[in-house]
């Protein structure tokens, strides 16, 4: 362990129950922003990258929104040939969507569609 990375432990908050349930609201709230805004089939997601920007679910704040692109860019990034990753296989459909040019898978559309609205909602 090095200088560097022993000061980033130091920097590390107690992380209590309180922190714990206050995480698990937050990850409840993005997982309904998210089926909010991707809908429940293939076609909803095609609909929203069809748009200038996505449909907005009200109620949502801008870091909830962030977290959702920060967990579902996480996914979508995962090597589904790892066998330690097989539970992701579960949450990621592997359908392609076409909207114009472009060819995306369901999750990567879902990573589009949230990339879109944090844009939509930092310019607007």
């Amino acid at each position: 362990m090095d200088e560097d990375e022993l000061g980033w432990i130091g920097k590390l908050q107690p992380f209590g129950t309180t922190e714990a349930a206050q995480w698990e609201a937050r990850l409840g709230r993005c997982d309904s922003l998210g089926k909010a805004l991707w809908g429940r089939t293939a076609e909803d997601l095609r609909r929203q990258l069809q748009k200038s920007h996505p449909d907005v679910p009200p109620g949502s704040d801008l870091a909830d929104f962030q977290l959702l692109l920060r967990e579902s860019s996480r996914l979508a990034s995962l090597n589904l040939d790892d066998p330690r990753n097989a539970w992701v296989r579960r949450l990621v459909n592997d359908g392609t969507i076409s909207v114009g040019t472009q060819q995306l898978t369901e999750w990567e559309a879902r990573v589009e569609i949230v990339r879109r609205a944090v844009d939509y909602l930092q310019n607007h």
